[in-house]
C-alpha cells in the first residue's frame, strides 16, 4: 500500500515525488522487495501516459522525477537503517546476502548477467504460478494479460498521432516492465 501511495502522489501532485519518498522510505523498511511495486507502477504510469498524452517529453521528465523519488526514498532508508543503528547499538549486516552493501559489491558482470536472469525469471513465472487455484488458469489469464499488453503497444508503435521519439521510449519502457517486475 505504500508503494501505491508513493506513486498515487508522484502522479497526483506537482511535487508529489517529493512527498513520495518518504512512503517509499516506509515500504522499504517494511520489505525492500516493494521496491518492484513501486518501480513496475511508476513504469506502468509512464506507458499510460505516453500512450494517452503522446508527449516523450513530458514522459520523461515526469520519468525523471520518479526516479528522484525512488532515489530519494532508498537514501531516506539508508540514513534511518544507519541512525537506527547507532541509536541501538546494533550492527548493520555486512556482506551477507540480504545485506545493504550486497549491490553496491556486485560485479558488473554478474549484476548485466542479472539483468537477463531477471527478464528470463519474469516469464517463466509467469506462466508457471504456485498457487491454489489451477495453473493452467494462470497461463490463460497471463496468456491474455500478455496479448493485451502487446495488442496495445503494436497499436500505439502503428499509430500516426504518436511520434518516433515516443514509439522508442515506448518500446523501451515495456522491455524494462519485466526487469522492473525482478528488481530485488
Amino acid at each position: 500500500a505504500l508503494s501505491v501511495f508513493a506513486v498515487y502522489l508522484w502522479r497526483k501532485y506537482k511535487k508529489g515525488y517529493l512527498c513520495g519518498v518518504i512512503p517509499i522510505c516506509f515500504s522499504l523498511g517494511l520489505y525492500q522487495s516493494f521496491i518492484s511495486v513501486t518501480i513496475t507502477l511508476i513504469i506502468i504510469s509512464l506507458i499510460i501516459c505516453l500512450i494517452n498524452e503522446k508527449e516523450a517529453n513530458k514522459v520523461i521528465k515526469n520519468g525523471i522525477k520518479g526516479c528522484v523519488m525512488l532515489v530519494g526514498g532508498g537514501i531516506l532508508y539508508y540514513v534511518a537503517i544507519k541512525v537506527i543503528c547507532f541509536v541501538s547499538g546494533t550492527p548493520l549486516l555486512s556482506g551477507g546476502y540480504n545485506s545493504l552493501d550486497a549491490a553496491s559489491s556486485t560485479p558488473i558482470l554478474i549484476f548485466i548477467k542479472n539483468i537477463f536472469a531477471g527478464w528470463n525469471n519474469t516469464f517463466k513465472q509467469f506462466f508457471s504460478q504456485i498457487s491454489i487455484y489451477p495453473e493452467f488458469l494462470f497461463s490463460v489469464l497471463n496468456a491474455i494479460i500478455l496479448a493485451i499488453i502487446a495488442i496495445c503497444t503494436i497499436k500505439a508503435l502503428f499509430s500516426k498521432e504518436l511520434k518516433i521519439k515516443a514509439k522508442i521510449l515506448l518500446v523501451v519502457l515495456v522491455a524494462l516492465l519485466p526487469i522492473s517486475m525482478n528488481v530485488v
